[in-house]
């Protein structure tokens, strides 16, 4: 990754100081989760390769693993072939992990032709990311519904 400015350089810094585990699994550095693969470091993704951006809007977090099963390499863990993480599913995580960095107009201005819709990836990484943080995703259905619930319960509204 060629980086042209130190503001470039202290913005992926603090990118990656934010997001400090793999956006689709959950792998945590420090926090083994009994998969072995080399290397599982954790990476920033640029989501629009070709020109990488360095702008937050561009970029995501994963781990060695994912950003290898982005890139369409096929992964074999336990004689499983351990589904691909295509771009559609790589801007769902955006949406669901990084919100405020979420910007479809300006990466669509750098993807060639038309931005894929998201997706939610495959049932495997979201068991993967449960069995690793303890939860799901970032902004599930069912963390939504218990978020209001806790709200109009806090309001005296819930009884």
């Amino acid at each position: 990754m060629v980086i042209k400015t130190e503001m470039e350089a202290a913005a992926l810094r603090e990118f990656a100081d934010q997001f400090t585990s793999c956006w689709a699994c959950g792998f945590e550095p420090g926090y083994p989760d009994g998969i072995d693969y080399w290397p599982r470091a954790l990476v920033i993704h640029h989501i629009c390769r070709p020109q990488r951006v360095h702008e937050r809007y561009n970029l995501a977090r994963l781990c060695g693993m994912c950003h290898n099963l982005s890139h369409y390499q096929q992964i074999r863990i336990a004689d499983h072939v351990v589904p691909r993480l295509d771009p559609c599913h790589v801007l769902w995580l955006k949406r669901r992990h990084d919100r405020y960095g979420h910007d479809r107009k300006k990466l669509g201005h750098f993807w060639r032709g038309e931005l894929p819709k998201a997706i939610r990836p495959p049932k495997w990484y979201e068991e993967l990311y449960k069995k690793n943080r303890r939860r799901g995703y970032p902004g599930t259905w069912a963390q939504e519904a218990e978020r209001r619930r806790m709200h109009r319960k806090a309001m005296g509204e819930g009884k």
